[in-house]
Protein backbone atom coordinates (compact mmCIF):
# COMPACT_ATOMS: atom_id res chain seq x y z
CA UNK A 1 0.00 0.00 0.00
CA UNK A 2 3.14 2.36 0.80
CA UNK A 3 4.54 1.57 -2.24
CA UNK A 4 1.33 2.47 -4.40
CA UNK A 5 0.14 5.17 -2.47
CA UNK A 6 3.21 6.65 -1.25
CA UNK A 7 2.70 9.20 1.85
CA UNK A 8 -0.97 9.37 1.21
CA UNK A 9 -0.97 5.80 2.29
CA UNK A 10 -3.39 5.49 5.48
CA UNK A 11 0.05 3.45 6.55
CA UNK A 12 2.17 5.97 6.24
CA UNK A 13 1.96 7.34 9.48
CA UNK A 14 2.82 4.19 11.31
CA UNK A 15 5.99 3.79 9.29
CA UNK A 16 7.22 7.16 8.52
CA UNK A 17 10.71 6.75 10.05
CA UNK A 18 11.49 3.80 7.44
CA UNK A 19 10.11 5.41 4.55
CA UNK A 20 12.87 6.56 3.14
CA UNK A 21 14.63 3.09 3.60
CA UNK A 22 11.52 1.64 1.76
CA UNK A 23 11.93 3.70 -1.18
CA UNK A 24 15.58 2.31 -1.45
CA UNK A 25 15.01 -1.01 -0.73
CA UNK A 26 12.47 -0.74 -3.44
CA UNK A 27 14.72 0.95 -5.91
CA UNK A 28 17.72 -2.20 -5.47
CA UNK A 29 14.51 -4.99 -6.01
CA UNK A 30 14.39 -3.30 -9.36
CA UNK A 31 17.92 -3.43 -10.14
CA UNK A 32 18.19 -7.09 -9.25
CA UNK A 33 14.84 -7.30 -10.87
CA UNK A 34 16.52 -6.39 -14.27
CA UNK A 35 19.71 -8.20 -13.43
CA UNK A 36 17.49 -11.68 -13.11
CA UNK A 37 15.83 -11.08 -16.28
CA UNK A 38 19.47 -10.39 -18.36
CA UNK A 39 21.26 -13.39 -16.69
CA UNK A 40 17.77 -15.07 -18.10
CA UNK A 41 16.09 -16.20 -15.18
CA UNK A 42 12.54 -18.24 -16.13
CA UNK A 43 10.13 -16.54 -14.44
CA UNK A 44 7.19 -19.24 -14.32
CA UNK A 45 4.18 -17.52 -12.27
CA UNK A 46 2.16 -20.68 -11.05
CA UNK A 47 -1.41 -19.61 -9.90
CA UNK A 48 -2.08 -19.82 -6.26
CA UNK A 49 -4.96 -18.93 -3.90
CA UNK A 50 -5.66 -18.45 -0.05
CA UNK A 51 -8.76 -21.03 0.86
CA UNK A 52 -11.06 -18.85 3.65
CA UNK A 53 -12.66 -21.24 5.93
CA UNK A 54 -15.76 -20.58 8.69
CA UNK A 55 -15.74 -21.40 12.06
CA UNK A 56 -16.01 -25.09 11.45
CA UNK A 57 -12.98 -25.22 9.04
CA UNK A 58 -14.99 -25.71 5.96
CA UNK A 59 -14.16 -23.21 3.10
CA UNK A 60 -16.82 -20.77 2.48
CA UNK A 61 -13.93 -19.00 -0.24
CA UNK A 62 -11.18 -19.33 -2.50
CA UNK A 63 -9.54 -16.16 -3.64
CA UNK A 64 -6.24 -16.17 -5.78
CA UNK A 65 -3.49 -14.37 -4.53
CA UNK A 66 -1.78 -11.40 -6.23
CA UNK A 67 1.82 -10.62 -5.27
CA UNK A 68 2.83 -7.45 -5.29
CA UNK A 69 6.57 -5.38 -5.44
CA UNK A 70 6.76 -5.62 -1.65
CA UNK A 71 6.53 -9.51 -2.03
CA UNK A 72 8.90 -10.22 -4.96
CA UNK A 73 10.73 -7.73 -2.80
CA UNK A 74 11.37 -9.98 -0.56
CA UNK A 75 11.95 -12.63 -2.96
CA UNK A 76 14.78 -10.80 -5.15
CA UNK A 77 16.63 -10.10 -1.66
CA UNK A 78 16.40 -13.85 -0.64
CA UNK A 79 18.13 -14.79 -4.15
CA UNK A 80 20.48 -12.56 -3.64
CA UNK A 81 21.19 -14.01 -0.28
CA UNK A 82 21.05 -17.49 -1.43
CA UNK A 83 23.47 -16.86 -4.11
CA UNK A 84 25.92 -15.18 -1.93
CA UNK A 85 26.38 -17.69 0.66
CA UNK A 86 26.33 -20.71 -2.23
CA UNK A 87 29.28 -19.13 -3.66
CA UNK A 88 30.92 -18.20 -0.82
CA UNK A 89 30.11 -21.98 0.53
CA UNK A 90 32.13 -23.22 -2.89
CA UNK A 91 34.79 -20.84 -2.83
CA UNK A 92 35.61 -22.02 1.10
CA UNK A 93 35.31 -25.87 -0.44
CA UNK A 94 33.16 -26.39 2.52
CA UNK A 95 29.89 -28.79 2.11
CA UNK A 96 26.61 -27.58 1.65
CA UNK A 97 23.30 -28.31 0.22
CA UNK A 98 23.17 -26.70 -2.85
CA UNK A 99 19.16 -26.08 -4.76
CA UNK A 100 19.83 -27.16 -8.51
CA UNK A 101 17.99 -27.17 -11.30
CA UNK A 102 18.88 -29.17 -14.30
CA UNK A 103 18.03 -28.09 -18.09
CA UNK A 104 14.86 -29.31 -19.49
CA UNK A 105 15.36 -32.73 -20.83
CA UNK A 106 15.74 -33.29 -25.03
CA UNK A 107 12.80 -35.05 -25.33
CA UNK A 108 10.30 -32.82 -23.49
CA UNK A 109 11.59 -29.58 -25.04
CA UNK A 110 10.80 -30.97 -28.20
CA UNK A 111 7.35 -31.45 -27.67
CA UNK A 112 7.02 -27.84 -25.86
CA UNK A 113 8.83 -26.38 -29.22
CA UNK A 114 6.49 -28.43 -31.41
CA UNK A 115 3.31 -26.85 -29.14
CA UNK A 116 4.38 -22.97 -28.90
CA UNK A 117 5.26 -23.14 -32.59
CA UNK A 118 2.01 -24.16 -33.68
CA UNK A 119 0.36 -21.24 -31.53
CA UNK A 120 2.34 -19.03 -34.09
CA UNK A 121 5.47 -18.30 -32.31
CA UNK A 122 8.88 -17.87 -33.46
CA UNK A 123 11.50 -21.18 -32.08
CA UNK A 124 14.20 -20.68 -34.48
CA UNK A 125 16.20 -19.45 -31.43
CA UNK A 126 15.30 -22.06 -29.38
CA UNK A 127 17.68 -25.13 -29.25
CA UNK A 128 16.65 -28.43 -28.81
CA UNK A 129 19.67 -30.00 -27.86
CA UNK A 130 21.08 -27.38 -25.38
CA UNK A 131 17.95 -25.05 -24.65
CA UNK A 132 19.38 -21.63 -23.48
CA UNK A 133 17.23 -20.23 -19.78
CA UNK A 134 17.57 -16.96 -21.69
CA UNK A 135 15.50 -18.07 -24.99
CA UNK A 136 12.98 -19.63 -22.75
CA UNK A 137 13.09 -16.17 -21.17
CA UNK A 138 12.49 -14.57 -24.45
CA UNK A 139 9.78 -16.68 -25.36
CA UNK A 140 7.74 -15.90 -22.17
CA UNK A 141 7.87 -12.30 -22.68
CA UNK A 142 6.82 -12.81 -26.33
CA UNK A 143 3.59 -14.66 -25.13
CA UNK A 144 3.03 -12.23 -22.66
CA UNK A 145 2.57 -9.49 -25.46
CA UNK A 146 0.50 -11.77 -27.17
CA UNK A 147 -1.87 -12.57 -24.37
CA UNK A 148 -0.93 -16.21 -24.61
CA UNK A 149 1.29 -16.19 -21.21
CA UNK A 150 -0.32 -18.72 -18.98
CA UNK A 151 -0.81 -21.73 -21.42
CA UNK A 152 3.02 -20.98 -22.52
CA UNK A 153 4.24 -20.92 -19.02
CA UNK A 154 2.39 -23.83 -18.13
CA UNK A 155 3.32 -26.05 -20.92
CA UNK A 156 6.97 -24.52 -20.00
CA UNK A 157 6.32 -25.48 -16.56
CA UNK A 158 5.30 -29.52 -17.63
CA UNK A 159 8.55 -29.89 -19.92
CA UNK A 160 11.36 -28.52 -17.05
CA UNK A 161 13.17 -30.70 -15.08
CA UNK A 162 12.45 -30.62 -11.31
CA UNK A 163 14.30 -28.50 -9.13
CA UNK A 164 16.41 -30.98 -5.94
CA UNK A 165 18.91 -30.23 -3.16
CA UNK A 166 22.49 -32.29 -4.15
CA UNK A 167 25.43 -32.24 -2.40
CA UNK A 168 27.39 -31.28 -5.38
CA UNK A 169 27.14 -27.61 -6.71
CA UNK A 170 25.86 -26.99 -10.48
CA UNK A 171 23.90 -24.61 -11.42
CA UNK A 172 20.24 -23.34 -11.12
CA UNK A 173 18.70 -23.75 -14.83
CA UNK A 174 15.61 -21.34 -13.95
CA UNK A 175 17.11 -18.50 -12.11
CA UNK A 176 20.05 -18.30 -14.24
CA UNK A 177 22.11 -18.84 -11.12
CA UNK A 178 25.29 -21.02 -11.66
CA UNK A 179 25.95 -21.33 -7.32
CA UNK A 180 22.85 -21.25 -5.11
CA UNK A 181 21.48 -23.12 -2.03
CA UNK A 182 18.54 -22.13 0.18
CA UNK A 183 19.81 -20.33 3.22
CA UNK A 184 17.20 -17.71 4.49
CA UNK A 185 14.31 -20.19 6.27
CA UNK A 186 16.44 -22.22 9.09
CA UNK A 187 13.30 -22.09 11.19
CA UNK A 188 11.17 -24.21 8.15
CA UNK A 189 13.24 -26.29 6.37
CA UNK A 190 15.95 -28.84 6.83
CA UNK A 191 18.21 -27.69 3.06
CA UNK A 192 18.65 -24.39 5.28
CA UNK A 193 19.14 -25.44 8.77
CA UNK A 194 21.89 -28.27 7.60
CA UNK A 195 23.99 -25.54 5.94
CA UNK A 196 23.54 -23.21 8.72
CA UNK A 197 24.81 -26.37 11.14
CA UNK A 198 27.55 -26.62 8.36
CA UNK A 199 28.79 -23.05 8.40
CA UNK A 200 28.33 -22.44 12.44
CA UNK A 201 30.45 -26.23 12.97
CA UNK A 202 33.35 -25.20 10.86
CA UNK A 203 33.60 -21.80 11.98
CA UNK A 204 33.24 -22.46 15.41
CA UNK A 205 34.17 -26.03 16.08
CA UNK A 206 38.00 -27.77 15.59
CA UNK A 207 36.80 -29.87 13.21
CA UNK A 208 38.16 -29.74 9.21
CA UNK A 209 34.97 -28.59 6.40
CA UNK A 210 35.36 -31.74 4.74
CA UNK A 211 34.41 -33.89 7.69
CA UNK A 212 30.83 -32.56 6.99
CA UNK A 213 30.59 -34.00 3.69
CA UNK A 214 28.63 -36.99 4.37
CA UNK A 215 26.34 -34.93 6.34
CA UNK A 216 25.74 -32.59 3.39
CA UNK A 217 24.80 -35.82 1.39
CA UNK A 218 22.55 -36.86 3.84
CA UNK A 219 20.31 -33.89 4.09
CA UNK A 220 20.19 -33.14 0.77
CA UNK A 221 18.68 -36.41 -0.10
CA UNK A 222 16.27 -36.01 3.06
CA UNK A 223 15.44 -32.80 1.72
CA UNK A 224 14.18 -33.93 -1.77
CA UNK A 225 12.37 -36.25 -0.33
CA UNK A 226 10.68 -34.32 2.63
CA UNK A 227 10.05 -31.78 0.17
CA UNK A 228 7.91 -34.33 -2.24
CA UNK A 229 6.17 -35.63 0.55
CA UNK A 230 5.05 -31.91 1.65
CA UNK A 231 3.91 -31.08 -1.77
CA UNK A 232 1.71 -34.25 -2.29
CA UNK A 233 0.25 -33.31 1.49
CA UNK A 234 -0.55 -29.85 0.33
CA UNK A 235 -1.81 -30.48 -3.11
CA UNK A 236 -3.86 -32.97 -1.79
CA UNK A 237 -5.78 -30.77 0.74
CA UNK A 238 -5.97 -28.18 -1.26
CA UNK A 239 -7.67 -30.46 -3.71
CA UNK A 240 -10.36 -31.70 -0.85
CA UNK A 241 -10.94 -28.74 -0.17
CA UNK A 242 -11.33 -27.27 -3.47
CA UNK A 243 -13.63 -30.29 -3.99
CA UNK A 244 -15.72 -29.23 -0.70
CA UNK A 245 -16.15 -25.93 -1.72
CA UNK A 246 -17.66 -26.35 -5.30
CA UNK A 247 -20.09 -29.38 -4.46
CA UNK A 248 -21.99 -25.94 -3.48
CA UNK A 249 -22.50 -25.30 -7.25
CA UNK A 250 -23.37 -28.60 -8.89
CA UNK A 251 -25.06 -28.23 -12.12
CA UNK A 252 -24.08 -24.28 -12.73
CA UNK A 253 -22.01 -22.88 -14.84
CA UNK A 254 -18.62 -21.06 -15.12
CA UNK A 255 -16.01 -20.25 -17.63
CA UNK A 256 -12.45 -21.42 -17.50
CA UNK A 257 -9.31 -22.19 -19.53
CA UNK A 258 -7.88 -25.41 -20.64
CA UNK A 259 -5.39 -26.56 -17.87
CA UNK A 260 -3.84 -29.94 -19.12
CA UNK A 261 -4.98 -32.21 -22.42
CA UNK A 262 -5.19 -35.70 -21.76
CA UNK A 263 -5.78 -38.68 -24.10
CA UNK A 264 -8.64 -39.49 -21.41
CA UNK A 265 -10.29 -35.65 -21.29
CA UNK A 266 -9.73 -31.89 -20.65
CA UNK A 267 -8.76 -30.82 -17.15
CA UNK A 268 -10.26 -27.13 -16.77
CA UNK A 269 -9.47 -24.38 -14.52
CA UNK A 270 -11.30 -21.73 -13.16
CA UNK A 271 -10.56 -18.39 -12.04
CA UNK A 272 -11.01 -19.69 -8.27
CA UNK A 273 -8.12 -21.94 -9.09
CA UNK A 274 -10.66 -25.01 -8.67
CA UNK A 275 -9.87 -27.74 -11.41
CA UNK A 276 -12.00 -30.15 -12.86
CA UNK A 277 -11.83 -32.96 -15.17
CA UNK A 278 -14.23 -33.15 -18.91
CA UNK A 279 -13.87 -37.15 -18.84
CA UNK A 280 -13.32 -37.45 -22.96
CA UNK A 281 -16.19 -40.17 -22.01
CA UNK A 282 -18.65 -37.71 -21.71
CA UNK A 283 -18.06 -35.55 -24.93
CA UNK A 284 -21.18 -35.22 -26.63
CA UNK A 285 -18.98 -36.39 -29.73
CA UNK A 286 -16.18 -37.97 -30.72
CA UNK A 287 -13.05 -36.71 -29.83
CA UNK A 288 -9.53 -37.79 -31.49
CA UNK A 289 -6.22 -36.88 -28.94
CA UNK A 290 -3.28 -35.64 -30.33
CA UNK A 291 -0.19 -35.94 -28.22
CA UNK A 292 2.27 -33.92 -30.69
CA UNK A 293 -0.16 -30.87 -31.00
CA UNK A 294 -1.50 -31.23 -27.06
CA UNK A 295 -5.13 -31.03 -28.20
CA UNK A 296 -8.54 -32.93 -28.64
CA UNK A 297 -9.89 -32.96 -32.25
CA UNK A 298 -14.45 -33.45 -32.53
CA UNK A 299 -16.31 -32.52 -35.60
CA UNK A 300 -15.33 -28.90 -36.04
CA UNK A 301 -13.88 -28.08 -32.35
CA UNK A 302 -10.27 -28.21 -31.86
CA UNK A 303 -9.31 -27.97 -27.85
CA UNK A 304 -6.37 -26.66 -26.70
CA UNK A 305 -4.29 -25.69 -23.99
CA UNK A 306 -4.74 -22.17 -22.28
CA UNK A 307 -8.76 -22.05 -24.54
CA UNK A 308 -11.47 -20.38 -22.74
CA UNK A 309 -14.15 -22.97 -22.18
CA UNK A 310 -17.34 -22.81 -20.69
CA UNK A 311 -18.34 -25.77 -18.05
CA UNK A 312 -20.87 -27.42 -16.16
CA UNK A 313 -20.13 -28.41 -12.59
CA UNK A 314 -21.65 -32.26 -12.90
CA UNK A 315 -20.13 -33.73 -9.55
CA UNK A 316 -17.75 -33.98 -6.61
CA UNK A 317 -16.29 -36.65 -5.04
CA UNK A 318 -14.49 -35.60 -1.78
CA UNK A 319 -13.44 -38.98 -1.21
CA UNK A 320 -10.94 -39.00 -3.47
CA UNK A 321 -10.64 -34.88 -4.39
CA UNK A 322 -11.59 -35.04 -7.32
CA UNK A 323 -14.19 -32.62 -9.74
CA UNK A 324 -16.40 -33.73 -12.52
CA UNK A 325 -17.16 -31.11 -15.76
CA UNK A 326 -19.17 -31.13 -18.56
CA UNK A 327 -19.31 -29.48 -22.14
CA UNK A 328 -21.53 -26.18 -20.97
CA UNK A 329 -21.99 -25.76 -24.56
Amino acid sequence: DIFENGKKSSYYKEYEKVYPTLLKMRELYLILLERAKRRGSVELESRENQILLDEHGAPVDILPVVRGDSERMIEQFMLCANEAVATWLHWQSMPSVYRIHEAPPEDKIEGFITFVHNLGFDTSYIRRDAVDNRALGRLLSAAEQKGLFEPVSYSMLRAMSKAKYSEICQPHFGLGIEKYCHFTSPIRRLSDLATHRIIKKVLLGDKAASSYAGYAKRAAAAATEGELRAIAAERSIEDLYKCIFMSKFIGEEFEGRISSVTSFGLFVMLDNTCEGLIPISEMPFECRYDEKNVSLTGRNFTFRLGDKIRIKVEECDTSEGKVRFSLAR
